[in-house]
């Protein structure tokens, strides 16, 4: 899963050059969105997916003038204490692509009910 997930990365950055956005990532320092934006990404897109110790996240990108780069999740671990995982990635307006996490606390089945969406990071796209 992690090396599709580099694959995947990989391709979804060549597709945002190929479509002219090269500068723009060269350029680009993610800042977080607003939390109206992250409703609305939030709303149009499934849930987080847990597995054994995988969280996936399956984002569409409704914000016409953004590239989502990185996602922080709220979760608990083991131990019922706060901790924030990231990934990072590629979604480029009106697209859609997974943001994952590995090597989430084994074994914690409520991981599943726990995690949400702390923030969202992008860039702008001009």
């Amino acid at each position: 899963m992690q090396s599709c997930n580099r694959s995947c990365e990989s391709e979804a950055r060549k597709k945002l050059v190929s479509e002219g956005f090269g500068p723009v990532l060269k350029a680009c320092i993610p800042k977080r969105i607003s939390d109206e934006e992250l409703k609305k990404v939030r709303s149009a897109s499934a849930s987080i997916l847990a597995f054994y110790n995988v969280l996936t996240w399956d984002v569409k990108n409704v914000l016409p003038d953004k590239i989502l780069r990185r996602v922080e999740l709220a979760t608990q671990n083991i131990s019922l204490e706060d901790v924030i995982v990231t990934s990072a990635g590629y979604v480029g307006p009106g697209q859609t692509g997974t943001f994952y996490i590995g090597n989430v606390e084994l074994g914690y089945p409520a991981v599943q009910l726990s995690t949400r969406i702390a923030a969202i990071y992008a860039c702008d796209t001009h």
